[in-house]
This record gives C-alpha cells, structure tokens and sequence, in this order.
C-alpha cells in the first residue's frame, strides 16, 4: 500500500514536469526580443565606432594635406602647389582628396579637404592649423575673350571675327559694352554674347554733332554713363566732352574743339581741355575728367558748368588740397559708393584718392614696379583702367605690368589676372595681356570686362 501510494505521487509529480518541457509562445517571443534590442545596440554600437574612425581618419588626413602644402610653400618662395600630386599625401581607397589654390591673391589662398567614407573635412591657409567639417574650395578668376580677332580694324561683326583699332576706354550700361575704339574714330557696341556694331562715328576723324555714324570724333579715349542713359565721351584730339543720347544723337557737353587743347574753366564751350583721357561719374551726375595733359582733375555739373577738382599746371606727386595737389599724366578715374574719386596717376604710377573736399592722398603704390602689397608698399607701372566692385574693391588696369589689380577698401593690392605680356586666355595669372587699359564692371553677373588694347581685344574676367 504504501509502494502504490509512493508510485502514484511520483507518477503524478512525473507527469507535471512532463507537461512543462519547453516554453511558451509568449515566453519565447520574449526572448526573440529580448535578443533584438541586444542586437540593435551591438550594431549602432558599433556603427558609432566606425562613424567615429571615419572621423578621425578624415579630421587627421586633412590635417596631413595641410601639412604637406604648407612644407610645400616653406620651400617655395611661399608659393602653394599648383596641384596636390606635388606633395605627399597618403591618398589611399578610403582616403580621397580634394584641392584647389590661389598663388595670384595678396595672401595666397589654398584649401585641401579629405574625405573617408562620406566625412569630409578641410582645412585652409586661414585655419589655423584646426580641420573643419564640411567642404570648401577657391575659385580663380577666369579670362576669356569675348570679341576682336586680335587684327587692327573696324569690322563689326560677333565674337572673334569682330576687329578693333586701339581700343582705350569702355563702359557697361543697360545689359550692353560701350567700346570707345579709339584709332576706328569710333564707340563701338557690344553685346553680352559678343555681337559688336558702331554706336557712334564715321570712322574718319572729325568734329561733326550729328546722329550715329554722321557724327565724326577724334580719337575717343574714354566713356562714361549717367543715371539717365546719357553717354559722355573724352573726345581726346577733339579736346572736349561730347554727350551721346541713348538715340545716338551726338552733341558737344564742354571743351572747344575750335580752340585746340588749352586749359580753362567755364560753362559748356567756354572750358577747355588738354587731351582728356577719362570720366567717371558720381551719384549726383557730376562727371569727372582726367584732363590728362593739364595734370589736373576736372568737374562737370549737369549744367556744364567745368571747374577744377584737383591738380595743378605742374607735374608733380604732391598730396594736398585742390590745386595745392599735383598729378603726372593721370589717365583714369572712379567714384566709390561715397563719391570719393580715385585716380591713376599714370607717369606717378600711383593710386590717388580724391575726397568730396578735394583733399587728394596717395592710397597705393611708390615707384614704378611691380609689388603686390599694402599701400604704398605695392608697386605699379603706368596704370590707366580703374574700376570698382560691388564689395568696395577697386580693380585696376596695369598697363604696362600687363596685369589685372585688386586694391582692397583696406589698401591691399594683389595681382587677379595677366603675367608677361602676351596674349593667352586663361585662369589667373596664367591668363596674358598686352598693355590692358579700360576696364568695367556688370554687378549683376559680377564679371569684369577688359580692354587689351594692344591685342585689339575685348577680354571678360569672371
């Protein structure tokens, strides 16, 4: 009796375990997430690993770049690679590189950035030596030719089968280029897309008021526009201002072509001139002249009315006020966004600063040279074309060093465009020009237009 009674509860015991072999659904579903959030968290672990690897791969391999360049530049005059193959850098299949650089800038500029598996970091010649995440790059002012064949002449036609005589001076106004062709006797018209006519000027020269190609000029030299669409020409050998309406029609503004060159202020025909070389024009619609071989600057109202800026009858570089100030040969001249007026001082191979009281300072350049610097620590030679940006920037035409200058607010010149003379289209300083002169600006596509007068072209910088 007992046995049986052990039997049975053992049998009964027996029989609960057998019915508990295994789990449940519920307790099985359980683990299966229990294993998934164990599994998630192994992954993003260890994709954060990697994320972070990539990183520090890439913050380290931009760093190595910099490196190189700058060890680089230690030996080269401190002139950056033109390219990156000319420094070792460890450019393997996780690893790629990207470079882009600036010698012709004041100072030099370059930017390298690495990128490991889609982190990309760069770092600059203005990093301090610290990568930062992102990209970056340096874009190089491009020189290209927009019309003229490089032949002396007056054919119109478009691009490059267009020909120019000795162009001097331009202007940009109402989505067009205003060319004065200078040996043509002509103002010459130029689309953006290059299509060139004559606006102006039979092509003999002349003093004849009339409309388009009736009218006669001598030897035009400069342009400038006011704010209603009148032109005003520097008829250099006429020895006067000319103003030609959006119609064409060509009239005198001041100076006396009757009289020859000679100095004098006055009302319209009653001032006189001596080879006048360049207007600019301010935000009142004053236009002033460089009355090149008066040495002097010139003011003209709206009215006509010719009275003197700046300068004297004696050459000479003296800073000063109004006529106790003195110029060389000054060829160019533009107002500032204050009205102030610059000048080149051409024979002076000098920038000169004209304020609103006529108080004339000299703001850049020494002796005749080349330099990129500060002040009156960069040098120039004979400059003529002046023009301003829309960020303050005066660009200049460097007429004899063949090159294109910027000249910050600040006063720091450096060299955007031109080498030796020649003729080559280009990036930078690998682009050529032949005693570049006139040069304007279109703010809405930032792009600046250039005469190379000696290559009987017109040249686009952007």
């Amino acid at each position: 009796m007992y046995r049986e009674l052990s039997h049975s509860k053992f049998r009964i015991k027996s029989d609960s375990l057998i019915g508990r072999q295994g789990f449940t659904i519920v307790e099985l579903l359980i683990v299966v997430v229990v294993i998934g959030i164990l599994a998630a968290i192994t992954i993003v672990s260890y994709s954060g690993i990697v994320s972070r690897a990539n990183d520090v791969s890439a913050r380290s391999a931009a760093g190595e770049g910099y490196g190189a360049v700058m060890v680089y530049a230690a030996t080269n005059a401190d002139s950056f690679p033109a390219t990156l193959s000319l420094v070792n850098v460890n450019n393997t299949d996780s690893t790629t590189f990207a470079y882009s650089v600036d010698n012709s800038t004041n100072p030099k500029t370059f930017c390298v950035s690495a990128t490991v598996n889609a982190i990309t970091y760069y770092q600059n010649s203005t990093s301090a030596n610290v990568p930062t995440l992102g990209t970056c790059s340096i874009t190089v002012p491009n020189i290209t030719t927009l019309a003229g064949s490089g032949a002396a002449g007056s054919t119109d036609a478009t691009g490059t089968s267009a020909s120019f005589n000795t162009p001097q001076g331009i202007a940009w106004y109402g989505g067009n280029l205003y060319v004065a062709d200078r040996n043509s006797n002509k103002i010459r018209k130029v689309t953006a897309a290059g299509v060139t006519t004559t606006f102006a000027g039979s092509g003999t020269a002349g003093y004849v008021n009339a409309t388009g190609t009736a009218a006669q000029l001598s030897s035009p030299s400069g342009i400038a526009f006011d704010s209603s669409g009148n032109m005003f020409v520097a008829d250099t050998y006429n020895h006067s201002i000319r103003k030609i309406t959006s119609g064409g029609v060509v009239t005198l503004f001041a100076g006396n072509q009757s009289l020859g060159y000679g100095f004098a202020d006055g009302t319209g025909s009653a001032a006189r001139f001596s080879f006048p070389f360049s207007i600019a024009v301010d935000s009142s619609n004053n236009l002033y002249v460089a009355d090149t071989y008066n040495y002097r600057i010139r003011k003209i109202t709206p009215a006509g009315v010719v009275t003197t800026f700046a300068g004297s009858s004696v050459a000479g570089s003296a800073d000063g006020t109004g006529t106790a100030a003195q110029f060389n040969l000054p060829y160019g001249v533009a107002v500032d966004a204050s009205n102030n007026v610059f000048v080149s001082d051409t024979s002076n191979s000098l920038i000169r600063k004209i304020t609103s009281a006529g108080v004339v300072t000299t703001v850049a350049g020494s002796t005749s040279g080349y330099t990129d610097g500060t002040g009156t620590a960069a040098q120039f030679s004979e400059p003529q074309g002046l023009v301003f940006d829309a960020s303050g920037n005066l660009f200049i035409s460097d007429t004899t060093n063949n090159r294109i200058r910027k000249m910050t607010p600040a006063g720091v010149v450096s060299t955007v465009a031109g080498s030796t003379g020649g003729y080559a289209d280009g990036a930078g300083t690998g682009s050529q020009f032949s005693s570049p002169r006139g040069i304007t600006y279109d703010s809405a596509s930032n792009t600046f237009y250039i005469i190379d007068t000696a290559n009987n072209r017109i040249r686009k910088l952007q």
